[in-house]
């Protein structure tokens, strides 16, 4: 009952776990957005950036500080260590940005912090024969409203189409006649569009709230406002202004399949179930399958009560009683006619795969060990005992998980798949101690007892060596020690709760097991009709000795059946009956079917126990020839392994492909969006390519894209895979888009699959100093031999034509003879150009910018702007610009500045071109510094993901050391002893003579997965030696000499060591998804699993399978002779004392 309890709590805990696409991974990077409006670079970095990144370089905790001007925009870049508690951070950044001295006509700094969590968990496209800006109005009043109420759902994001505003065009020849400016029009707006509480004015025994209201409601009250009075007229704003409505200049364009759209995005809540949240949000979108129904019968009748009302007229729909058909509240259901909404993409769907992919694999490789254990113990009801205990520990995991608010997502996913091929390993240690106790003892019992007491002690401690890896986590940098978290919280909970389901359930299990026969379960079942009468006389029935097939039946019949008549038992009865009929006869038959293989696997364990002890006898009488190429096979295996390559995290095939193009900085965003069109048509036309969706240009509030701007696109393919390869799919179609390339010949193109870690190019040289001349030409020097190197592709450097620029000069005396200062020409300017938003319409719940500016026709050349006139002193005199300025020229001025560590950069990033990324970077670096001339005042370094592989990985083996020293403790504990846990830790290098090669033949590189995996086997591949150590000890205690000892002792350990490695190795091998990938098994997927997500942690189940094979192997015959020669030396060392 104890055991059901805690399954229970394990099914709740399940019911409970958040669901996501990623674990909790804080990328520790803010970054804090200023607009400047139409500021050049240079102003921008002068005004803003430098000002901020003076304010912003004491935050505690920064790391480093970088920081991107361009045309209007300052993006400053903070990045802190990781662990670093970001909330924190962020309010220590608002205080810092309190004290910051920025320009007037500066907008408030948004604090922007990427988290993948806060990616959109759905994206649906809007698209019709509406205006787009019809399509943004939509988008925000009827989708983003309905489905900001759905459960779960945090936000809902408009992205694309046009945004609405009113436009109050000025004309300059009316303004300046009467003496008027665009400003004191920019003030009379404001003034005029007010709305203002003035306290409360107590009439009576009422309070009344007196309210000064005068709101600008549309655009003849605009054309109405007084602007000055003429003799006995009034100038009103209509005489010298047009009033137009019109949509804000675009800063992002959206397409899907060629067709513009507006894109909605719905991010859910932190802690929602992101699966039931997808579910929820598309059936408010499209209705569930009874309300599109319910529409359908909806429009019918209200078709014909259409015509209805024609011919009797008055009539009122749907008042008819009690015959109306209420319409369905879905968002599809009410819009217009011609407008659709699709799904683009959905994580659920993804997850949902992993989900399904897991539990097949978890199956398959339940059915493989089972087989396994079967082949071994040759009995059913033993190898049954073990099938309990599986899905008992697996269910038991949720608890920890749920109580660590650890979310069920890629990465404990994947702990849990890694977790069932680890977890049968106690279960069978201690099956197989029972199974030889009670052959030699004869009472089931006491064997279950004295078996389970035998390798109590040996089964805690390799579990607990095991779980002793995963605490160097907390010491772990970088992006591995966030992702591994989740990871190893799954594998140690699976762990510890294998090791009390095999010390409690299994050892209960195999006692009965041998007791149970077909008579009693047939009699049992035959007094289900006493429950009943036995319930009323508090008699209690000893379930116990079911233990069997029918034992789960049965207790669920006592539950079910307590207070039912006589003959809904009689029918559960008959029916239990029948079962166990048909399951008696099938395992008759299936024994004898299983006779011939069991005979077969029976002469295989015996014939291999005989060459075992041949070898062992062998190796113990040439220990020092073993040693050696024990030694030589570790050494090799260790120099081979830079020859795996390297990288950070795999790539996970999803069937999504990603273009990124950019083209050169400045390009207007009508020009991106005209080129970017024709690339899209030639991409639609590739085999294989379902849906095509392009973004243009970037949102102000992107936290991803601070490169990105009007010269950038993004275009997102979905592929039809029907029955293919996913990732043979996405192959073919990167390598088909490549040529394509070759229509923008000034674009850079770059075809990925998209990360699901958001990082930085693979390769990133920096080029830091005071000079940007100088910079320039080194940048250009580095851009060269990286091209020429060819060890690298796409090599992009950040310096980009510059953008033309109309440099005015101020004539400063005549400025100060009048009074004015070179900041109020700039003003003007602006306002006359771009314009201002003077005040806002509301519009139901929406605002609506009144942005006034000059008419395009008075603002279309240089020529026409410096016509315009400034106005000067208090009368307002209007001086023509022209007469202000000292000159005017025309000049290239940067397109944007970057800065890194508070001075000029410059960066080279470049794509990987079929090279690891680890060799490469060593050699461009070695490169670098022996042939670049730099002067000492400039600073040149490769970065980008390599450094964070280097920091992540070197934190790895500082975490594998660590995690080799608390296994040594926890075994030092054990033995009692120092020299025994040494010898068991030579189990940890023998792994390395596996694991390289399956690496190389699967072409693995060395990534953060390869290196966990590195770090889970430290503790998994000590366990045979622990076992057969712990054997060895107690055949000493009984007076056996070293050598018997060690050779009686791996005689005994051999069944249980090559079971549990065995079905550790087989429930792996569906981890890594190669079954799935199989000739000949694409319409066996219900059965194999997809492989949807094995890419993240195939890299991990394929080292602990090489390193757990080799380790075994060698183990069994390194490790006894390792032993013998500490038993020798101890000897010695007594001798001579």
């Amino acid at each position: 009952m104890i055991t059901s309890a805690i399954v229970v709590f394990g099914i709740v805990s399940l019911m409970r776990l958040p669901i996501e696409l990623l674990p909790e991974v804080d990328r520790p990077t803010i970054t804090v957005r200023t607009e400047l409006q139409g500021a050049a670079p240079e102003e921008v970095e002068e005004r803003v950036a430098r000002r901020l990144e003076k304010t912003l370089s004491v935050v505690s905790g920064l790391r480093r500080i970088s920081s991107l001007s361009r045309i209007g925009t300052c993006d400053v870049i903070l990045e802190f260590s990781w662990g670093q508690d970001l909330a924190e951070a962020i309010q220590d950044i608002r205080e810092k940005l309190d004290q910051a001295n920025l320009p007037e006509r500066a907008e408030s700094p948004s604090i922007l912090r990427y988290d993948p969590r806060l990616d959109p968990v759905l994206l649906f496209g809007l698209s019709g024969s509406a205006d787009m800006g019809r399509l943004r109005v939509l988008a925000e009043e009827e989708v983003e409203r309905r489905l900001e109420t759905v459960p779960g759902v945090a936000a809902v994001r408009v992205r694309g189409g046009l945004e609405e505003e009113i436009l109050v065009e000025v004309s300059e020849e009316r303004v300046r006649n009467r003496g008027l400016s665009i400003e004191l029009i920019s003030r009379r707006l404001a003034e005029e569009n007010f709305d203002q509480a003035s306290g409360l004015l107590e009439d009576g025994d009422v309070d009344y709230i007196l309210r000064v209201r005068n709101e600008v409601v549309d655009s003849d009250d605009i054309l109405s406002i007084p602007l000055l009075r003429e003799g006995l007229s009034v100038v009103r704003l209509g005489d010298v202004a047009d009033v137009r409505r019109s949509f804000q200049e675009d800063r992002v364009i959206t397409r899907i399949d060629g067709q513009p759209a507006v894109f909605v995005e719905v991010l859910k809540e932190g802690d929602a179930n992101i699966i039931s949240v997808s579910k929820r949000v598309r059936e408010r979108v499209f209705g569930t399958a009874e309300e599109q129904r319910q529409l359908q019968l909806w429009q019918e009748k209200r078709a014909g009560e259409k015509v209805a009302e024609e011919s009797r007229g008055g009539f009122s729909f749907g008042q008819q009683g009690g015959g109306a058909i209420r319409r369905p509240d879905y968002v599809a259901s009410w819009l217009p006619p011609g407008t659709n909404i699709d799904l683009l993409s959905d994580q659920a769907d993804f997850i949902e795969g992993s989900i399904d992919d897991l539990r097949q694999t978890a199956l398959v490789g339940g059915l493989l060990a089972m087989l396994v254990l079967y082949l071994f113990l040759g009995k059913l009801s033993t190898t049954l005992v073990v099938a309990i205990a599986i899905p008992c520990s697996i269910v038991v995991t949720f608890v920890p998980l749920y109580i660590s608010d650890t979310s069920l997502n890629i990465m404990s996913l994947g702990g849990l798949a890694l977790g069932i091929g680890l977890l049968v390993d106690s279960s069978i240690v201690v099956l197989e101690s029972i199974f030889r106790k009670q052959k030699e003892t004869g009472d089931p019992i006491r064997g279950a007892v004295e078996g389970a007491a035998e390798v109590a002690g040996a089964v805690t401690a390799s579990t607990l060596t095991t779980v002793a890896v995963f605490f160097p986590i907390v010491f772990v940098e970088g992006l591995a020690g966030q992702v591994f978290g989740d990871m190893a919280v799954a594998v140690v909970g699976s762990l510890l709760a294998a090791l009390v389901v095999s010390l409690t359930l299994v050892p209960m299990l195999a006692a009965r097991a041998p007791a149970i026969r077909k008579e009693m379960l047939i009699e049992s079942v035959e007094q289900l009709p006493q429950l009943g009468e036995n319930q009323k006389k508090k008699k209690k029935i000893n379930f116990f000795s079911l233990m069997g097939p029918a034992l789960w039946l049965h207790n669920r019949v006592e539950l079910l059946l307590l207070g039912v008549g006589s003959i809904m038992i009689s029918v559960a009865q008959l029916i239990l009956l029948v079962a166990l009929r048909i399951f008696f006869s099938i395992a008759k038959r299936s024994r004898h079917l299983a006779g011939g293989p069991l005979r077969v696997a029976s002469r295989i364990i015996q014939h291999t126990e005989t060459i075992y002890l041949r070898w062992i006898r062998s190796a113990l009488d040439h220990r020092v020839s073993i040693l050696i190429m024990a030694l030589v096979a570790v050494v090799v295996a260790g120099l081979l392994i830079p020859q795996l390559g390297s990288e950070l995290i795999p790539r996970v095939a999803r069937g999504e492909i990603e273009v990124q193009i950019s083209l050169p900085v400045g390009t207007p965003l009508d020009v991106t969006d005209e080129r970017v069109r024709q690339l899209e048509r030639s991409i639609a036309t590739l085999p294989g390519v379902d849906r095509v969706v392009a973004r243009i240009g970037r949102d102000s509030d992107d936290v991803e894209a601070s490169a990105e701007g009007e010269h950038t696109a993004r275009i997102e393919l979905v592929l039809a895979v029907d029955g293919t390869d996913v990732a043979t799919a996405e192959k073919l179609l990167i390598d088909s888009i490549a040529p394509l390339a070759d229509d923008l010949p000034d674009a850079l193109i770059h075809v990925q699959r998209p990360h699901l870690f958001s990082m930085s190019a693979p390769l990133e040289v920096e080029v830091r100093g005071p000079d940007s001349a100088e910079l320039e030409q080194i940048e250009r020097e580095i851009t060269e031999r990286l091209v020429a190197s060819r060890l690298v592709s796409e090599v992009q450097p950040s310096t980009a034509p510059g953008s033309p620029e109309y440099h005015l000069r101020p004539d400063r005396e005549r400025l100060a003879r009048l009074g004015i200062s070179t900041r109020e020409i700039a003003d003007a300017l602006q306002n006359k150009n771009v314009g201002t938003v003077a005040t806002r319409l509301r519009r139901q719940e929406r605002q609506i910018d009144v942005r006034v500016r000059l008419r395009k026709e008075d603002r279309s050349s240089i020529g026409e702007i410096l016509a315009t006139g400034v106005a000067v002193g208090p009368s307002g005199r209007s001086i023509p610009l022209e007469e202000l300025l000292e000159s005017w020229t025309i000049e290239e001025g940067p397109s944007e500045i970057l800065r890194i560590g508070r001075q000029r950069a410059k960066v080279v990033s470049a794509q990987m071109a079929g090279f690891d990324l680890g060799r490469v970077a060593e050699m461009i670096e070695a490169e670098l510094n022996s042939e670049l001339d730099l002067p000492e005042d400039v600073v040149v370094e490769v970065v980008g993901q390599k450094k964070e592989m280097e920091r992540s990985l070197e934190s790895l083996i500082a975490a594998l050391a660590l995690a080799v020293f608390l296994v040594y403790v926890v075994m030092a504990s054990q033995f009692e002893s120092l020299l025994q846990p040494l010898v068991i830790l030579l189990s940890i290098p023998l792994s390395v003579v596996g694991v390289v090669p399956i690496l190389w033949l699967t072409g693995t590189p060395i990534s953060v997965m390869t290196s966990i995996g590195m770090i889970v086997l430290a503790g998994i591949v000590v366990n045979n030696a622990i076992v057969l150590l712990d054997q060895v000890n107690r055949l000493r205690s009984d007076g056996m000499t070293m050598n018997d000892a060690l050779i009686e002792g791996g005689r005994k350990r051999l069944r249980p060591i090559l079971m549990t490695t065995l079905t550790t190795v087989l429930a792996l091998i569906p981890v890594t998804g190669v079954l799935s990938r199989l000739p000949g098994t694409e319409h066996l997927t219900m059965i194999l699993g997809s492989g949807e997500g094995s890419e993240i942690r195939a890299p991990l189940a394929l080292t602990v399978i090489g390193g757990l094979m080799a380790s075994t192997l060698l183990t069994l015959l390194v490790v006894p002779v390792f032993a013998s020669l500490v038993d020798i030396g101890s000897r010695s060392s007594e001798t001579q004392q």
